[in-house]
């Protein structure tokens, strides 16, 4: 879809495919402050300055809400010719069609506008892997984290921006906070689905492995996209094998048909 076609009250806003339900600011807000939280406290480091340049004040008025969408479209659309730390508001104000002082009424800066596409990416990919489907087919834990993880990259593949994102160079530590915040959400869900199909047992501290198996994976995929600004098969393979190698210590080994 050009972003012609996402103009705003005369012709209508187009949707974005990852279109946004009606944000609230106080629902970013928590997220931003608990991501913080998790990670040590930091929010009491950080400056109310810089807080106040990553934290939108979406409107919840109609109108307001549609130059939300054009200006998150338009940052969707930049990201995938820039890095994140090239794109400024000027950028966005060429390309949407908003004066620049609109657009930092609600954006405080381009870093804002980035955090709250970031949320919207894992939104998506929470659905993505929250579902059980994925995991019905299943016969042992290490076929789930094959499927789940491969579900995860295949996304990845289909919105580039969401990974330049998640894994680029410019990646932001709130950026990297909420990714974690989402994560161990995401996390919760998956190790329900595992429960109920008995493809795991129950043993203590499982939250705290599981995420640290994530990180592991995560490692590896940053250093697959510094390399090929891509989640290459054999990285993904080698972040299959990170997590199930770490998970194993915990976890029942099975045997597995895998090519991997």
């Amino acid at each position: 879809m050009g972003l012609r076609n996402l103009t705003i009250k005369k012709t209508g806003v187009g949707k974005v495919r990852c279109g946004l339900d009606s944000l609230k600011n106080r629902h970013l807000c928590l997220a931003f402050t608990q991501s913080l939280r998790n990670e040590g406290g930091n929010q009491k480091a950080m400056t109310k300055k810089h807080a106040d340049k990553m934290i939108p004040r979406l409107p919840d008025n109609p109108g307001g809400r549609e130059k939300v969408e054009l200006i998150l479209a338009c940052m969707d659309e930049l990201l995938k010719t820039k890095c994140a730390e090239d794109i400024s508001i000027c950028h966005l104000s060429e390309m949407s069609g908003l004066a620049a002082q609109t657009i930092y009424r609600i954006f405080p800066s381009p870093a804002s506008v980035c955090f709250t596409l970031a949320n919207r990416y894992l939104g998506e990919i929470c659905r993505v892997q929250g579902c059980a489907a994925i995991y019905e087919n299943c016969h042992n834990w290490q076929d789930a984290v094959e499927k789940g993880l491969t579900a995860m990259r295949d996304y990845f593949r289909q919105h580039p921006q969401a990974m330049a994102l998640m894994f680029g160079s410019g990646t932001s530590r709130e950026i990297k906070a909420a990714d974690r915040n989402g994560m161990r959400a995401l996390v919760s869900e998956v190790i329900g689905f595992l429960f109920a199909l008995r493809l795991i047992p129950e043993f203590p501290h499982m939250m705290h492995y599981s995420l640290i198996a994530l990180e592991l994976n995560d490692a590896v995929w940053n250093l697959s996209y510094d390399l090929h600004r891509d989640i290459t098969d054999f990285y993904l393979a080698q972040g299959i094998r990170a997590v199930t190698a770490y998970a194993g210590l915990y976890l029942p080994v099975y045997p597995t048909v895998s090519a991997i």
